[in-house]
Formats: C-alpha cells, sequence, structure tokens
C-alpha cells in the first residue's frame, strides 16, 4: 500500500506536466515576442502555407535551386497563420524580366474581391530581387482557416518568366494590452442596459 505521500507528489507532479504542455502550446501559438516568423520556397506544401497554384501558371520548380517560375498571373496561395495575428509583413524573394515591373501581393477578400498591395524592393541577396510589403489582416475573411494570397506580375508569361526563390511571412500581433482592451470592451458591450 501506497503512503499518502507519495501518492500527493505523483498527482502534483502529473498537474505539473499538464500545465506546463498547455503553457507551451499557447505560447507556440501566441509567440512571447509578438512576432512570429514562417518561410517556404513552395516547393512542398506544409503545416502553414498550401502549394503554389494554379499549376497552369508555373513552368517548373528546381528542387536544387529551391525555385519556382511563374509563366502566369496570379499564382495564388494559402496560409495558415496564428489567430491572433493582426497584421503580416510579406518578404518575397525573385528575379523576373528588367522590362516587367515590380510585382505586387493580393489578398482575398471573399468571393472575386481583393486588395493588391505593392511590394517594394528592399535588396539584392545573389540574383534574387528581396521586396516587402505589410497586409492588414483585420476584417481578412478566412476559409478553412487560412488566408487566401497571391502574387500578381502583369506581362509574366512564358517569354517573361517570374522565378520565386522564397515567401518569408512574419505575422505580428497586437499587445497584451491591446488583447485585454477589446476582450474587455466586448463583453461590456454583451452587458444589457450598458
Amino acid at each position: 500500500m501506497r503512503n499518502l505521500p507519495e501518492v500527493k507528489t505523483v498527482k502534483i507532479a502529473s498537474w505539473c506536466l499538464v500545465s506546463a504542455a498547455i503553457v507551451f502550446f499557447v505560447v507556440a501559438e501566441v509567440g512571447i515576442s509578438g512576432h512570429q516568423t514562417f518561410m517556404t520556397d513552395f516547393i512542398a506544401p506544409n503545416r502553414v502555407f498550401s502549394s503554389l497554384g494554379p499549376s497552369s501558371r508555373i513552368a517548373s520548380q528546381d528542387v536544387t535551386k529551391r525555385t519556382t517560375t511563374l509563366v502566369g498571373e496570379p499564382a495564388y496561395f494559402d496560409v495558415r497563420l496564428p489567430s491572433f495575428a493582426d497584421r503580416a509583413e510579406v518578404t518575397l524573394s525573385y528575379a523576373k524580366d528588367a522590362t516587367l515591373p515590380d510585382p505586387a501581393l493580393g489578398v482575398s477578400m471573399g468571393g472575386e474581391d481583393f486588395v493588391l498591395r505593392p511590394f517594394f524592393p528592399v535588396d539584392m541577396v545573389g540574383e534574387f530581387t528581396r521586396a516587402q510589403t505589410t497586409v492588414d489582416l483585420r476584417g481578412v475573411p478566412k476559409k478553412d482557416g487560412a488566408y487566401r494570397m497571391f502574387v500578381a506580375l502583369p506581362g509574366v508569361n512564358a517569354s517573361h518568366r517570374l522565378v520565386i526563390h522564397d515567401v518569408t511571412i512574419i505575422a505580428v500581433r497586437p499587445s497584451v494590452k491591446t488583447i485585454v482592451a477589446d476582450a474587455f470592451a466586448g463583453i461590456v458591450k454583451k452587458i444589457p442596459g450598458l
């Protein structure tokens, strides 16, 4: 027969492990810093990014160079970001024909509606231009838990190609103070007579 202190110790240790696991998953979802970075080269889908599509607009994917060559636009992808993210800072590394303009990032607003955000070139990494833009995610609808985004570049075709090296998205959440204030305001609105 076990003595009482051993049973209490096992119960306390079990609760500590369960609590630590819950805290770990909450921190992994929300992030301590308020920023989470996600990256893809579109060679294979992952838990955050879908494949780039449709396949009719993709000429090739080079696994050794980790690039995808587009011959049509727009090419879209779905991205699953943390639920608390209210904005996304998107960096695209690409190479294009010099006669083409800079690409833009489109964000689906549901149905046929979308918002285009221009990419602003930041620097060169090897043969690739790195360009950035910021997307406000507040009010942007999700489909199956993901945002639909696309790369748009008028004039892309079989002779004027766009080569995508990678996409990096930094999901930024509001401050804890803002989250608490919004939650409090939501509770107050539900109280009748106020």
